[in-house]
C-alpha cells in the first residue's frame, strides 16, 4: 500500500486507535466505564479488564479519528471530574 500517492495526500485504508486508561480501583473503573458508553454509540468501544478501560476506535480518515478521540477524552475527563467532586 503506497502511504503517499503521487499528489503528496494520503492513502490509507483505515485508521483505528486503542486506548488504555487505568485507574486505582476497579469500582472507579467501572464507574466511569458506565459514565462513558452512554455517549460512545458505534464511535468508539469499551471494555473493562480490572482496574483498566480498554477503549477501540476505527475510522476511514484521520480527521474522523481525531473528533472521535477529541470527544470521547472530554466525555472522560468530565466523568473523573463529576466522580471525584462527589
Amino acid at each position: 500500500m503506497d502511504v503517499l500517492a503521487e499528489n503528496g495526500k494520503g492513502n490509507l485504508s483505515g485508521i483505528s486507535s486503542k486506548l488504555i486508561l487505568e485507574y486505582e480501583s476497579e469500582e472507579l473503573a467501572d464507574r466511569i466505564l458506565r459514565a462513558i458508553d452512554v455517549d460512545n454509540y458505534s464511535y468508539i468501544t469499551c471494555e473493562r479488564e480490572g482496574k483498566r478501560i480498554i477503549c477501540v476506535s476505527k475510522a476511514d480518515e484521520i480527521s474522523t479519528m481525531l473528533r472521535t478521540l477529541d470527544d470521547f477524552l472530554s466525555c472522560v475527563i468530565t466523568a473523573e471530574s463529576v466522580y471525584r467532586s462527589i
